[in-house]
């Protein structure tokens, strides 16, 4: 797999259509709204639902990317955006009739992510934390796109939709567990590169269950063709040295053009991608044109080492999904019952955790 990958990345990007079957309603009426996730088409049948699909809180994040920069400066990345993501997560909430607050909770988890997702990160310093930017400041960024004042119509507090401070189980579990958001991620990021098929996704997430607020797997060979997804992106993709340099480069293009005037604090955090990805790349500012250059041509301007100077050294997160699967009507981890997984796991953590170490030219 991870030749396959690495191979991927270095040709054009390949548009993949994702058209799969699963969540659709055969009895839709023509009247319902229907809306399209990797899981299949789903039915809209609250209205709430389709009036924050409809606000500007959820339609800036058709334009904001999972992955950040990288998806602008190299040739390799596939669009994944946080819309489609956040569609993902609630529908693998409302399939397994998770309260509606919960969904709503789950449909805004991301909301709050400034311009290039997890770059963002590198901007305010937190790249190495548990807890990301967008975390920190999601209560604030719902007031500020008055996401309440639609919630009010439903008789729904703005409150009661916090992704994490409302014990919503379904949705919010701590890693090594896996929770709605890591669910699609994984599965979706494994579609666009390939890596899966429609068939597969659909297979792996028919034997999801979530009982007595735990998520696990019926079977086995499923649960290690998806926890061995979060191995391999943590360390060909998230946490890969082209990825940690880029964001490096990426959080200081952003600073310098918020000392410029170039860019404003609410362009970072209410803005779109391609449009202060338009004013970098129109800078004439020595610094930005360079780091551009880095970004694009990041082959040549780094090296991984393990002794002597390095420039900068970065400890990823480690997002490295243990499973738990049903044994002989148990829920045991997947790391208890395979041997290769637990391995792997603890190879990759281990990787992670000890850091990077980067020379930069």
């Amino acid at each position: 797999m991870a030749a396959y990958f690495r191979q991927f990345i270095t040709s054009a990007f390949l548009i993949l259509v994702v058209a799969t079957a699963g969540f659709t309603a055969d009895s839709a009426s023509k009247n319902q709204r229907i809306e399209p996730s990797i899981f299949g088409d789903i039915v809209i049948d609250h209205q709430v639902i389709g009036d924050l699909l409809d606000a500007p809180v959820m339609d800036r994040l058709k334009h904001v990317d999972q992955s950040g920069t990288p998806r602008y400066f190299t040739a390799h990345i596939p669009t994944f955006t946080r819309y489609d993501h956040s569609v993902g997560v609630y529908a693998l909430l409302k399939k397994i009739g998770a309260p509606l607050n919960e969904q709503i909770a789950g449909l805004l988890h991301d909301a709050s992510h400034t311009v290039f997702s997890h770059t963002g990160d590198w901007v305010v310093d937190k790249s190495e934390s548990e807890d990301s930017y967008q975390d920190d400041i999601h209560f604030w960024y719902m007031k500020q796109m008055k996401v309440g004042d639609t919630l009010q119509k439903y008789g729904i507090k703005l409150t009661d939709v916090l992704a994490k401070d409302n014990g919503h189980t379904a949705l919010e579990q701590d890693l090594p567990d896996m929770c709605p958001d890591r669910i699609e991620y994984n599965l979706h990021t494994a579609l666009i590169f390939g890596l899966l098929s429609k068939a597969e996704v659909k297979n792996i997430v028919d034997d999801l269950r979530f009982e007595n607020g735990k998520w696990y797997f019926q079977d086995p060979k499923q649960a290690i063709k998806f926890a061995q997804l979060s191995l391999y992106f943590t360390q060909y993709l998230w946490g890969s040295p082209f990825n940690q340099v880029i964001n490096y480069w990426s959080g200081r293009m952003l600073k310098r053009s918020f000392e410029i005037g170039l860019c404003t604090k609410d362009d970072f955090n209410f803005g779109k991608d391609k449009d202060v990805v338009s004013k970098l790349v129109a800078s004439d500012d020595p610094v930005i044109k360079e780091l551009i250059d880095k970004c694009k041509n990041y082959q040549n301007h780094y090296e991984v080492v393990d002794m002597g100077h390095f420039d900068l050294e970065t400890k990823p997160k480690f997002r490295g999904i243990d499973p738990l699967v049903q044994v002989n009507g148990k829920l045991v981890r997947l790391t208890s019952v395979d041997v290769a997984y637990k391995n792997e796991y603890d190879r990759v953590k281990t990787l992670v955790r000890n850091g990077i170490k980067i020379r930069l030219f």
